[in-house]
């Protein structure tokens, strides 16, 4: 039996202790050899994850344009309906709102669009 030093906190300790007993470092464990194939599984579940938050931004995207769209789809009729008889908007911020929920709704479904060939990618290649 012989005395070592342990390589966290420089103590000597016995050659035979699993562990340093004043700061708890493993002192027999063999090192964690990581192999190329944890590394691919690691970046697989990585891209796997961000296709499932594209999914889920693009949803979120697509229900508020389509909520706030329904919500205002009376103000916006009535701004049309001024404008068939008198000629002018009443309210012209309603008509760039509206082109605004229209390039959002657009932007929500081609996240989801991406997110959804983002997680079919990765599943084929974990098979």
């Amino acid at each position: 039996m012989a005395l070592i030093k342990c390589p966290e906190c420089g103590k000597e300790i016995s050659d035979q202790a699993e562990c340093c007993p004043s700061c708890g470092c493993p002192i027999n464990e063999e090192p964690r050899i990581i192999t190329n194939n944890d590394f691919e599984n690691s970046i697989d579940a990585a891209k796997r994850k961000s296709g499932k938050t594209l999914i889920i931004l693009g949803i979120i995207c697509w229900i508020g344009s389509f909520v706030t769209a329904i919500s205002i789809a009376d103000d916006l009729l009535m701004d049309k309906v001024s404008y068939i008889y008198s000629g002018y908007h009443s309210k012209p911020g309603l008509v760039l709102l509206n082109k605004m929920l229209s390039i959002v709704n657009w932007v929500g479904l081609i996240l989801i669009i991406v997110g959804i060939v983002i997680v079919i990618v990765h599943r084929k290649k974990r098979k």
